[in-house]
């Protein structure tokens, strides 16, 4: 009955906050840091006109994922952060590139290609694999950490919800962009999540 009760007033909560403070629009404004990471995509060799940021700062039930085409914002998403090996970071991100640490890391990653994969809780699930590039992320690929679709619905029914073991769980409008995105693109894309 508590957990009922609990459950019902998080998802009053979650509407009126919602609602009344500021709806799910995150109001992208990352100038400084797209032309930061068009200038490394230049550098590197990287699609310097299509770049991803996860801006974990931002409420997860807001979005927090921003998908830009020649620097003005083309989609956004909401994102779940990783809920980690105790379930504390439920509330408040934390971030470890540790194996085993079902939390999300930081730093810039490079989108490779689709694949099926499956852990304890869902089966042949298609995912997008990528491969960090920076020290805050090295073990990405050794921990399995994916772009993934878990939502048909533009946002979190309550306040904070990660749904996720380290992966960045996105809506299916999202996903799909990015699998089309990916497809036609000639360089690698690159994602930015910072904090």
């Amino acid at each position: 009955m508590k957990k009922i009760i609990f459950i019902t007033l998080m998802l009053v909560f979650s509407y009126f906050s919602l609602n009344l403070f500021g709806g799910i629009l995150s109001s992208f404004n990352n100038t400084s840091k797209i032309i930061e990471l068009q200038e490394y995509c230049i550098r590197n060799h990287y699609n310097d006109s299509i770049v991803l940021l996860v801006d974990f700062k931002k409420h997860s039930g807001k979005y927090r994922m921003g998908l830009y085409i020649n620097g003005k914002l083309n989609l956004e998403s909401v994102c779940a952060h990783g809920i980690g090996k105790d379930g504390k970071a439920w509330l408040n991100p934390k971030f470890s590139n540790k194996i085993g640490s079902n939390l999300s890391c930081l730093g810039k990653f490079k989108l490779l290609k689709e694949r099926k994969f499956s852990n304890q809780y869902v089966k042949n699930w298609d995912g997008i694999e990528l491969e960090g590039l920076d020290l805050t992320n090295s073990n990405a690929k050794k921990r399995g950490i994916l772009i993934h679709k878990g939502y048909n619905y533009p946002l979190y029914p309550l306040p904070e919800l990660p749904v996720s073991l380290g992966c960045f769980v996105v809506s299916s409008e999202m996903y799909d962009t990015l699998i089309s995105v990916i497809h036609n693109s000639k360089k690698p894309i690159i994602l930015y999540s910072y904090y």
